[in-house]
């Protein structure tokens, strides 16, 4: 029992270290990343995109489209189809976790707690493997694992989000970027960039 409490207490120093570690490194930086991910549901899915995260504001996109975030406001933009869908910023929605990337990358320490941890071989890779659950159930998960990096650069190398109907989306990070805090206005979508032809839904 008490070897078994001393280990516990190991590991969730290991996992705090990998956390800490990397929120540090995030702190007042913009992080920029290419990501793809699988979507395990009735109907798989797969894709690719990149994604700049600082703070709780980010721009990602996949395939046509893109989703520009300032903390506040949220743009989901087909450019393709000529649509723009805009929303105001609901953590109580169930959305933003399928959606927005600052949960997994600059927010985990505010919306999760530490379950588990471990050291693993992946590809030759040491990694910290590092399972959350979330703190309050408004972001309609059930869990989260995450894998650091343990080389001197700290940075997210995978992630898997299953969400409480069952789903579950992977994501695989080959590269993180770290630079200088960018202006608000970076991750805000220029309406300009619109004409007639667009449709614009305006649900704030």
């Amino acid at each position: 029992m008490i070897l078994a409490a001393v280990i516990a207490v190991i590991l969730n120093a290991a996992a705090q270290s990998a956390v800490q570690r990397f929120t540090s490194a995030m702190a007042g930086k913009c992080v920029t990343f290419p990501y793809s991910f699988s979507v395990n549901a009735k109907v798989a899915v797969k894709g690719s995109g990149e994604v700049k995260v600082q703070d709780n504001a980010f721009v990602t996109s996949y395939g046509n489209v893109e989703i520009y975030c300032d903390g506040e406001t949220r743009w989901t933009v087909d450019s393709e189809s000529h649509e723009v869908i805009i929303e105001q910023v609901d953590a109580g929605s169930g959305v933003a976790a399928s959606v927005d990337p600052a949960l997994i990358i600059s927010e985990m320490d505010k919306h999760f707690r530490i379950v588990s941890s471990s050291r693993v071989q992946d590809g030759g890779r040491v990694l910290e493997k590092v399972s959350f659950s979330p703190l309050d159930g408004t972001l309609g998960m059930a869990a989260m694992t995450v894998w650091f990096s343990t080389a001197s650069s700290p940075a997210v190398v995978k992630a898997s989000i299953k969400m409480k109907e069952g789903t579950v989306t992977d994501f695989s990070i080959p590269s993180m970027s770290f630079s200088q805090k960018l202006p608000l206005s970076a991750f805000r979508f220029d309406m300009k960039k619109t004409d007639s032809s667009w449709v614009v839904t305006d649900l704030r």
